[in-house]
């Protein structure tokens, strides 16, 4: 296993390195490990070789291109990648974000309690095994129920090869 690590703080950089173009280039121009052929970010022969925007390359300072307009934008995906992936791994409606402590330290998310369950007891029967709430009173379905929507009646539908690989 390796780590690569790019010491940059700036949305820009951090966009360039997550763009599709930079994807395509590191399987491209990066080494093959393994039996399976899994793909390895070489930093000699991926991001060394990578060609960076004019003037967006990491040799030169983030300040320097605060007020270029590609970097700009570059910057803004950026930040809204990372809200939207923020958003997938920690759900507002699952978690919320507690200050540490200490300071200087970044906010860490913790669980919601949305609501307790009721505690569990053996009193009535020690050998009974214990259930879980959701399962311990389920109804069950009526047979006269029917879905809200038409059952499939001749199989999936067929779609010519030239227009799936189009």
């Amino acid at each position: 296993m390796q780590l690569i690590a790019i010491a940059r703080e700036d949305d820009t950089t951090f966009g360039i390195l997550h763009s599709r173009f930079h994807e395509v280039w590191s399987l491209r121009m990066g080494t093959w490990l393994g039996k399976g052929n899994d793909p390895r970010y070489t930093p000699t022969t991926t991001f060394e070789t990578f060609p960076f925007p004019e003037g967006l390359s990491p040799d030169v300072s983030a300040s320097d291109y605060l007020a270029d307009p590609p970097a700009q934008a570059i910057a803004s995906a950026a930040r809204r990648l990372v809200e939207l992936r923020n958003r997938w791994l920690n759900p507002p409606e699952w978690v919320e974000w507690v200050q540490e402590p200490a300071p200087g330290y970044p906010p860490r998310p913790v669980p919601r309690v949305t609501r307790r369950l009721p505690p569990r007891s053996r009193k009535a029967n020690p050998n009974q095994p214990l259930q879980h709430p959701s399962t311990v009173a389920r109804p069950t379905p009526t047979p006269s129920w029917t879905p809200p929507w038409p059952p499939p009646t001749d199989g999936p539908p067929t779609i010519a090869d030239d227009v799936a690989l189009a």
